[in-house]
This record gives C-alpha cells, structure tokens and sequence, in this order.
C-alpha cells in the first residue's frame, strides 16, 4: 500500500486548485455622517435619518444610563408578530414601547398588542419615532 498525500488519497487532483462555492461577504458599509446631519449641539444625528436600529441602539444607550432594566429581542422573526420592540423595567414601573423610523407605521398586530397592554393600569406603553425623543427623556427620567 503506497502512501500518497491527502489529495490523492480523496481522488483530488493537487494541480487544481479549490475554489469556495459561496461569494465573499461584502463589509457593511457604515454610514457616512456629515455636518449637515448634525443638530445645533454637534452630536446627535438629525432624528429624520436614523434607522429604527440607529434609534433603539440610542435608546438601549440612554435608558441603561438611567437605570433602566431594558430588553430588546435579538430576532423578533421568531416572536408572536406585533409584541412590542422594547421593554424597559425600573423600580415600580414597566414600559413596553415599539420603535419606528420617521414614517414607519404600527401594523395591526402591534395595535392590537399595545392596546391590550395599555389595559393594564400599572403599564406604560408608547409608540415612539426619533422625533418623540424630548418625550422620551421626560418619561425615562
């Protein structure tokens, strides 16, 4: 029995070369920031371009600053539809918000769940675009 290298061995031949079947993943392109999406401060992006991921990364942010317990699933594809995108927990009081970006729009599903947990007398439930975030501040203080 001769030995050969693992190649030959799989009835490979070594002069051709192996080629991935699947594409290369392009890199994530970030998103270029100017000055012109900048508020008078300088820091924040203008609330009209940020994506419902940007806003719930700036409210994940803020609301932990601030003590809050948060909770945001990590894919909703696999939730009950219409539950909302976030949880937010602190002392005696609960708040279930759903995010949106500047002209998103709730589903009947997501009415359906926020008006019956607005039932709830002890829930706080919102529905908050990037524009609410003056609101935001004054209900997470």
């Amino acid at each position: 029995m001769s030995t050969g290298s693992l190649d030959s061995l799989m009835g490979r031949r070594s002069d051709i070369p192996m080629t991935s079947k699947k594409k290369p993943r392009r890199p994530r392109r970030k998103k270029q920031i100017y000055s012109s999406d900048l508020d008078a401060d300088g820091r924040t992006i203008v609330a009209s371009q940020l994506s419902e991921a940007d806003f719930q990364n700036q409210l994940r942010t803020y609301s932990r600053l601030l003590g809050w317990l948060y909770y945001h699933p990590y894919d909703s594809r696999r939730s009950d539809p219409g539950f909302p995108d976030t949880v937010l927990a602190r002392g005696d009081r609960i708040i279930f918000a759903e995010l949106k970006k500047v002209g998103g729009k709730v589903s009947p599903n997501q009415k359906l769940w926020l008006n019956t947990l607005s039932e709830h007398p002890t829930v706080e439930v919102y529905t908050w675009y990037p524009l609410d975030w003056d609101q935001i501040e004054e209900v997470l203080k």
